[in-house]
């Protein structure tokens, strides 16, 4: 054999050529046919000349299909080795399994050194062990997992990379290769590696009865005769539970025998086929698989006997349930013996808590308490009296619980909790409440736990968490600083259900979380135009929500705007106190102090104001004045006054400038002194309906003699920016009145025209409202926005109709075809405000139309506005200066629906149109494609109500006259 790459590594049998099929393709190498590659085949050697060992040939193979039309190639190398294989093999345990305690495996400790071996073909006997998989599997557990528990080295060192190992059966899949030559690498055998790991704490099994066995004969060779059984204390998941039967010793009173086979997994079967009577000692043993193994013995005393054995039944089952704490001598179950043998009964060893009598009737012997035993195996032996034979049999009594023990907390708790902040989330877990129960069952000593006190405060039902669900902030004056809680826990699902009550002590612990607020008993700004040494300028405290005295507790801090500002003020930061000392600043001198009040806890919370103090004469506006806002009555015809607080110290002769924010000068606004404490601002007339008006800044400020606009500036410190006391920045917001009158809007004919337009079909009734001027008669407006009262009514006089306050407009006579004469009623109306008084008047045109003057449109009436969309396409055909009206709409489902259509000329006087004027004047080349096409007609498709009705009656006089005639004629006959 030998390799061979194709682009990637692969292996290819080479072999002696010993057939040639006409369909074949060589390779050419030095003139001679060295490979042979059958079609769809591996390269086969066909002859050794000229072959050299440890070389390697390139060539190409073409391939193509039996028409030669289309062609491949393929590179080939082929490396020719010595022909020697070399096989390398992982040397593990023989039975393939490692066992290893816990304890004994240390991270990153080798615990197993692995060796290979190879064959003769190998160069070297240099290997690299590599670990391909690793596998686990608990010993409760039936599948395998894959892990990655252990490292093996190059070297083959196998050690753990966790720090615990734990418990259980690895599989790891382990391979050697030799490096010293890359052909050997493609000849390795994979081995399997099991690596057993127990726990280090081992405790021995033991047998938990002595064992007598009776067997009636005869038993056949390999019958199975009885299970041994031990017990292990340690779990399953250790791995030191795996138990291993086996016989030591087997004898009668006179020679040892071999009646008996013990089976790995505790069977005893039958050695030979048995059919003498003896009497057998077999003594056993049971071995753990722990690290080192631990083990017990027994002997069983096995009688072999061609007599019966006593036959037992138990009259309860295999299985009895007895509540705890019944008393001494309640019957628990009766085992009776099927045979005619009188037999006696016992219990063996172990069952003290149960005692049987002569009868078999199995009794308690003792208090049984669930807490401490749940179940008992309690075997029962009956021994013939006359043969000696025995059985037994076993009874499973399992002790039920009752709930006996009610659940139990601590007598008192306490939390501390911090109150809440406005940045943190106020919902919160902040305790934990485990009752204790000594029922055992998990029904009884189930835990249920309740809270009542407080709804902020709530318990998880079952687990026991508390928590807190709102913001508890104990600065609030209705909030406490100490909760009481009591707490209940329950066995909620026991019966009866008992429980238990404590107090729950919480405690709302206060936190630096309100600031100081400043406060000044007096003015914020002083002008003194005479310096008064020691006098005691502002005077400050401070108040603080804060519940803890430590963290209301705070001290002054004083910040002056000039450096030397010391020598003028002495500032006491503790009673927060600013008086003068007796050295006087310069006259004209303006200091602005921050005053800043600070907690000493952490986080030292702080608030400030800053305070001004002048040596100065002449008027000033105060810090108050330095900006305010004023409200004005809007008035369009005259005048605007309205009386503003002026500055302190303010003349009759004072002189002010006012101008506008972006420091032009408000010409139209003139402000003059009034009073000591008042001025009089005068501007032109303003109008609330111009949206500029409403609100605007002007800035009133001193002014000069020589300059009535530009204001003399004064200026001092504030907080390090610079504030103006010789100037006063004023809003003016100007109020809505009801100043503006109502007016007609919407006029069918445009902004030019007055007049609104209605036809009145001969139809109508008296009484029906034949138009209305709040609604269809055009919007009214009230430019003033505001609330108010329109009423309607008529200026002239008319014998159509009358006009209502509300603005409907009522038909007032009966109508007949002679009322429809062409003529056009003009009907003066007025709109006026019942507040304000204001009005406005138009002129609703009428007309009396018959049929003849109404032009029916008749349509498919498929929803509400289809008629309105129809008169916009309707008026589309149509020059600009006629308007179509509808005088109404008869709409019919699944029927003909009809438009009662009329039209205005806009330039012959703003009159009606004839219906032959409306049909003449119709374009239908000026009608839109989706109006032709939408089922409009020039013409009626249908006949109007007057016209069936006069056909009808020419219909029943011409048959009258018929009868008629015909009734002469008879009568003349006759």
């Amino acid at each position: 054999m030998s390799g061979m790459r194709r682009r990637k590594t692969r292996i290819i049998e080479i072999d002696v050529c010993s057939h040639f099929h006409p369909r074949s393709r060589c390779a050419m190498i030095h003139s001679h046919v060295l490979f042979f590659l059958p079609v769809g085949a591996s390269i086969i050697l066909i002859s050794d000349f000229d072959v050299e060992y440890s070389q390697t040939y390139n060539f190409d193979v073409k391939a193509s299909n039996p028409d030669g039309l289309k062609v491949e190639t393929q590179e080939y190398t082929v490396v020719v080795n010595d022909g020697t294989l070399c096989f390398v093999i992982v040397e593990i345990p023989s039975d393939g399994t490692e066992k290893k305690k816990q304890g004994d495996l240390k991270q990153d400790e080798a615990f197993l050194q692995l060796n290979a071996t190879s064959s003769d073909g190998c160069d070297e006997d240099e290997f690299i062990f590599v670990s391909n998989s690793q596998m686990y599997r608990g010993f409760e557990d039936t599948n395998f997992v894959d892990v990655t528990t252990f490292d093996l080295s190059p070297e083959g060192n196998l050690s753990p990379v966790v720090v615990t190992v734990d418990t259980g059966e690895y599989q790891l899949k382990v391979v050697a290769v030799n490096e010293s030559d890359p052909t050997d690498q493609l000849s390795i055998s994979e081995s399997l590696l099991t690596i057993v790991v127990v726990d280090d704490q081992n405790s021995a099994p033991y047998f938990d009865e002595e064992y007598s066995r009776n067997i009636r004969l005869p038993k056949e060779e390999d019958e199975f005769l009885f299970q041994l059984r031990a017990l292990d204390p340690d779990d399953k998941s250790s791995g030191n539970n795996q138990l291993i039967f086996e016989e030591l010793s087997e004898s009668n009173s006179r020679t040892e025998t071999t009646y008996f086979t013990v089976e790995a997994d505790g069977k005893v079967i039958a050695f030979s086929n048995l059919f003498t009577n003896d009497i057998v000692d077999l003594t056993v043993q049971v071995t753990d698989s722990g690290i080192p193994p631990l083990s017990d013995n027994t002997t069983i005393q096995i009688k072999l006997t061609m007599d019966a054995a006593p036959i037992l039944e138990t009259l309860c089952g295999e299985v009895v349930f007895i509540m705890e704490n019944v008393t001494r001598g309640t019957p628990v179950c009766n085992v009776v013996s099927k045979g005619e043998e009188d037999v006696s009964f016992s219990l063996t060893s172990g069952n003290e808590a149960f005692v049987i009598d002569e009868n078999g009737a199995i009794k308690t012997n003792d208090t049984l308490d669930y807490e401490e035993t749940q179940d008992y195996q309690v075997v029962v032996n009956a021994e013939g009296l006359d043969t000696k034979l025995n059985s037994t049999t076993q009874i499973l009594v399992k002790i039920t619980d009752i709930n006996e023990h009610p659940p139990v907390l601590s007598e008192n708790y306490f939390f501390i909790l911090l109150e809440d902040s406005g940045d943190l989330s106020c919902e919160s877990d902040f305790g934990f409440i485990i009752a204790t129960d000594e029922d055992g069952s998990e029904e009884n000593s189930f835990t249920s736990y309740s809270l009542e006190g407080d709804k902020r405060f709530v318990i998880d039902e079952t687990e026991g968490v508390i928590s807190k669900t709102e913001c508890i902030d104990v600065d609030e004056p209705s909030e406490n600083s100490s909760v009481i809680l009591i707490l209940r826990a329950e066995n909620s699902k026991a019966d009866p259900m008992l429980d238990d009550t404590a107090v729950v002590n919480i405690t709302i612990k206060d936190i630096n979380d309100k600031s100081p607020v400043l406060i000044l008993e007096g003015p914020q700004d002083i002008v003194r135009e005479e310096f008064i040494p020691e006098e005691e300028l502002f005077v400050f405290s401070y108040s603080d929500n804060d519940t803890s005295a430590s963290n209301r507790d705070s001290v002054y801090h004083f910040e002056p705007s000039e450096k030397d500002a010391q020598d003028y003020f002495e500032f006491d930061e503790k009673e927060g106190k600013i008086s003068t000392t007796t050295t006087p600043p310069p006259p004209g001198t303006d200091i602005a102090i921050l005053v800043t009040i600070m907690n000493t806890a952490e986080p030292m919370l702080s608030s400030s104001m800053t305070v001004f103090y002048s040596n100065r004469e002449g008027s000033y506006f105060p810090e108050e004045l330095l900006t305010q806002s004023v409200n004005v009555e809007e008035n369009d015809v005259g005048t605007v006054e309205t009386d503003i607080p002026g500055p302190v110290g303010s003349l009759s002769t004072t002189q002010y400038s006012v101008f506008y924010t972006d420091g032009t000068c408000a010409e139209d606004i003139k402000v003059e002194y009034k009073s000591d404490t008042f001025l009089k601002l005068s501007t032109t007339a303003l109008d609330f309906e111009v949206p500029d008006n409403r609100v605007f800044n002007i800035t009133i400020a001193f002014a000069s003699d020589e300059d009535n606009c530009a204001a003399v500036k004064r200026k001092k410190r504030q907080a390090n920016v610079f504030a103006t006391t010789d100037s006063s920045l004023v809003t003016i917001n100007l109020v809505n009145v009801n100043d503006e009158p109502p007016s007609f809007t919407d006029f069918p004919l445009g902004t030019g025209s007055r007049n609104f337009y209605q036809a009145i079909h001969v139809s109508r009734v008296v009484g029906e409202t034949v138009y209305d001027l709040s609604q269809e008669g055009g919007k009214v407006e009230d430019l003033d926005g505001m609330p108010t009262t329109l009423t309607y009514a008529e200026t002239g006089m008319n014998n159509l109709v009358n006009v209502l306050s509300d603005g409907s407009v009522v038909l007032e006579k009966f109508l007949s075809n002679d009322d429809a004469d062409g003529v056009t009623h003009d009907v003066e109306v007025e709109v006026v405000d019942s507040e304000q008084g204001g009005s406005d008047a138009a002129t609703l045109r009428l007309r009396v139309m018959a049929d003849a003057d109404i032009f029916m449109l008749w349509f498919k009436w498929l929803n509400d506005s289809q008629d309105q969309d129809l008169l916009q396409c309707v008026e589309e055909c149509f020059p600009v200066d006629i308007h179509v009206f509808s005088e109404r709409v008869v709409k019919s489902e699944g029927q003909n629906s009809a438009l009662w259509l009329y039209a205005v000329n806009g330039q012959d006087n703003e009159d009606f149109m004839t219906r032959q004027e409306f049909v003449q004047t119709w374009d239908e080349n000026k009608c839109s494609e989706t109006c032709k096409t939408g089922g409009l007609f020039k013409e009626s498709v249908g006949w109007t109500s007057i016209q069936i009705a006069v056909f009808t009656l020419a219909v029943l006089i011409f048959v009258g006259a018929v009868i008629f005639i015909l009734i002469l004629f008879y009568s003349y006959s006759m």
